[in-house]
């Protein structure tokens, strides 16, 4: 990208150059060789480039849905750790496997909370970053040739 911004904006300033100077036909020829030089290199990329613009927004949204996935089985474990908790305090005080196994339970509930808040933390960082795909998409269909 940065090579491709170099080269025109190497080209944009020598236009901009011929304007104020003598037209140079040599340098035009040159600028519009160099141009469908840059052309010819990415035409071919496009389709495929566009084709993994287009998948970003799917993509997204399978990663909403999952994440709705997981809180809503998040909330069956906190509702399996309540009651699971409430029945070990029925149960004899000789039985502290179930206790340690319910205290587990709640320390990966904590965790798997923090890992999906840092998540959706990204995503809604992103969000900007996802519209511009659409936007993008749309310029990238203007270079290809018809």
């Amino acid at each position: 990208k940065t090579q491709v911004e170099m080269a025109l904006r190497y080209l944009w300033e020598h236009q901009e150059h011929e304007e104020n100077e003598v037209y140079d036909h040599q340098r035009a020829e040159s600028f519009e060789k160099t141009m469908g030089f840059l052309k010819n290199a990415y035409t071919p990329r496009l389709k495929n480039i566009q084709e993994y613009i287009t998948e970003v927004p799917v993509i997204q949204n399978q990663i909403r849905n999952s994440m709705k996935d997981i809180e809503k089985y998040l909330t069956i474990l906190r509702f399996i750790y309540i009651t699971g908790k409430v029945e070990i305090t029925r149960m004899s005080q000789q039985d502290a496997s179930f206790q340690e196994t319910f205290e587990d339970l709640i320390q990966e509930l904590e965790t798997a909370d923090e890992h999906l808040s840092n998540l959706r933390s990204v995503m809604n960082e992103n969000n900007s970053l996802f519209s511009r795909y659409s936007i993008l998409n749309v310029q990238l269909r203007d270079l290809q040739p018809s």
